[in-house]
Formats: C-alpha cells, structure tokens, sequence
C-alpha cells in the first residue's frame, strides 16, 4: 500500500519520506527520503513526523503516543492516534464495529482475573487455571 501511494506522489510535486525498520523496505525505492527506525521507539517517530505537513500510517503497530504528541504540535496525522488506539486494541475494535452496526464476524468475550500472591501471577477463570508467569521486582 505504501509503495503504491508513494507512486501517486510522484504525479506531482509532493515530497515524501519513510520511516521502516527495514533497510530493504520496498518503499526505499520511491520516496525522497528514507528513514531506518523503530515504528515503537517514541523518540525515532516524533524526530521522524516532526518536519512534515502531514503523516500517514500504513501499519498500525506504531507508538500512538508519539503520534498524539505531533498532532498536539499541530501535525496532521492519518488515520489519527485516536483511530489507531481503537485498531490496536482487537477487542475495542470489534465493539466499535457492533456499536456502529458494521457487520463483523462475532467475538466471544470471558472474563479473566489476574491476581498476585507470594510473587506470582495466577491467571483465573472460576479457579487458578495456569501460572501465568513469576513476578520480578
């Protein structure tokens, strides 16, 4: 997708930039700028979203915090921080879908605890069902 939006771009006078952890990132080849970084690392995409008028986001696991940041510093960003937010999250997304009657395959719901005790982590559905993992302090 970003590959073919980056040959639209270049129909017009529209200078673009990619950042990727991928050195050999397909869109490479087509923009006018190429970053390498770490879509998660908070600092590597507000140093890469500062300097530009707009920012779209192909893949949604990007630090949505550091989006939010730029658009508080007035820059636009597509699909916004708040829509990523909701994307990311699998289970929000399928309520937004039912709660705006979109049609989507159902999801099944159940309720699970996690609690702490003598240093560990108990996952419980109804009962301890599994030790989940130890707890470091």
């Amino acid at each position: 997708m970003g590959k073919m939006l980056l040959y639209e771009t270049q129909k017009f006078d529209i200078k673009t930039k990619v950042l990727d952890s991928n050195a050999q990132a397909p869109a490479r080849w087509s923009c006018n700028e190429f970053v390498q970084g770490d879509l998660m690392d908070f600092d590597t995409v507000v140093a890469f979203g500062q300097n530009t008028d707009v920012l779209t986001i192909e893949i949604e696991n990007v630090n949505v915090d550091a989006l939010e940041h730029l658009e508080q510093k007035g820059i636009k960003v597509y699909p916004s921080s708040a829509t990523l937010r909701t994307i990311q999250h699998k289970g929000r997304q399928k309520s937004f879908y039912k709660d705006n009657k979109i049609p989507t395959a159902e999801i099944e719901r159940k309720l699970f605890r996690l609690f702490k005790a003598d240093n560990m982590l108990f996952l419980v559905f109804g009962k301890v069902v599994n030790l989940a993992m130890m707890v470091t302090e």
